[in-house]
């Protein structure tokens, strides 16, 4: 969980020497969600892009509980869900999905909250929401998120490549153009990714591994 250590990712990104970043957006400032829509965050049509990306935490707080946060990714689109009054109906806790809401007495009276803070990991881009489920419009109070953003292309995994070439030699007696090519990085001329990937299993299930 990312408020209790560093994402696996992160550490990934560290230990591979990518650039990366954090983006810490918090707004104090009310604004208006329309009866049953949504204002994209930071603003209207901003889409958050990287080759891998975080959803660290996710926050707000609302007037209603019909109102919610919205994460859009290629992976995954948390649509209407993530609403102050589903989370509470499904216990307030909502394990697997780590949202919270509290509404009063836990918080003053009119104000309700909920909070996202498991990681969801996406790539190449990200759609953050202010929702409102109800047929009049809303406030929101206060809102806060925090990503994580690798900032270039992974390079190729060529030891990983090579490892996967020799067993396809080994299976299938490929000759020394082989060698040529992976000290050339000419991999996907040689042989398709997906192919590589099927020698492989190939290979641990003649050993007796899968």
């Amino acid at each position: 969980m990312s408020l209790t250590s560093v994402s696996p990712l992160i550490m990934d990104w560290i230990k591979e020497g990518l650039r990366w970043k954090y983006v810490w957006q918090p707004v104090y400032a009310p604004l208006t969600i329309p009866a049953q829509g949504q204002v994209q965050l930071p603003q209207s049509d901003f889409i958050y892009t990287a080759p891998e990306g975080l959803a660290l935490t996710f926050g707000a707080s609302f007037d209603s509980p019909h109102c919610g946060i919205r994460l859009n990714t290629p992976q995954l689109d948390t649509g209407n869900i993530f609403c102050v009054n589903n989370i509470v109906a499904l216990g307030s806790y909502s394990a697997p999905w780590f949202v919270e809401a509290n509404i009063p007495p836990q918080t003053a009276d009119g104000i309700y909250n909920i909070l996202q803070y498991k990681e969801w990991a996406w790539t190449d881009w990200a759609e953050l929401y202010l929702i409102n489920n109800d047929t009049s419009p809303h406030t929101c109070f206060t809102f806060a998120y925090t990503l994580a953003l690798l900032q270039e292309e992974r390079p190729p995994d060529a030891t990983e490549t090579a490892l996967k070439l020799i067993l396809a030699k080994d299976l299938y007696g490929l000759g020394e153009d082989i060698k040529k090519r992976i000290s050339q990085r000419k991999v996907e001329d040689f042989v398709g990714v997906e192919e590589i990937d099927t020698l492989y299993e190939l290979k641990e299930k003649k050993k007796g591994v899968l």
